[in-house]
């Protein structure tokens, strides 16, 4: 299958310990199968690149998340840094690459109101399954991001970077005003 990761540079090789601890999935190498987010998580960079990349599933360890509590416990443990605020739901050591929904601005507006007690779990879940997200694959250790194949990147400048820029903020918008929309439907919802 081909995957995609929206950089500032070109990864041939990518490096797991380059990446960041307080993301969705935690430590890993991120990349989708939807090339259009790729490019929108390239285009908020100075420098735009898109890396295409080969990688087959069969020889991994994989998990695969829905949107439901245990995406939603994973998601906040680690975007709150494993401090033990939220539960972990499994043991992700275990795997090799780990694909779910990708809890990018249009979602964490939902997630956040979630974690500050305005929604229950039940009710952030609803919400989020009504709204459009994609997945990630995230390859979670060196000796897996060792057997992804480099196909190539291309730079993204001019007016595809622009549009991508102006169609990420709109996307994020509209998805904000969604999330307000249900939740207030949801048991008189909160006003936000």
């Amino acid at each position: 299958m081909l995957v995609y990761h929206g950089s500032s540079v070109e990864v041939i090789h990518p490096d797991i310990t380059r990446s960041r601890l307080d993301i969705d999935f935690g430590s890993g190498f991120y990349t989708t199968q939807d090339i259009h987010m790729a490019k929108k998580w390239a285009c908020n960079r100075n420098e735009s690149i898109l890396n295409i990349y080969e990688l087959e599933l069969e020889d991994f360890e994989v998990k695969t998340l829905g949107v439901d509590e245990e995406w939603l416990y994973y998601v906040m443990e680690n975007r709150t840094g494993r401090t033990g605020l939220f539960k972990m739901p499994f043991d992700d050591s275990k795997y090799d690459i780990i694909i779910g929904p990708t809890a990018d601005d249009k979602l964490f507006n939902v997630i956040d109101l979630f974690s500050d007690g305005f929604i229950s779990s039940e009710n952030a879940i609803k919400v989020i399954n009504c709204m459009n997200y994609s997945n990630q694959l995230v390859i979670k250790n060196q000796a897996a991001a060792n057997r992804i194949r480099f196909i190539e990147s291309k730079r993204l400048h001019g007016l595809e970077k622009d549009n991508l820029r102006v169609q990420f903020k709109n996307d994020n918008i509209e998805a904000s005003k969604k999330a307000r929309e249900l939740i207030r439907k949801m048991n008189g919802g909160i006003k936000r």
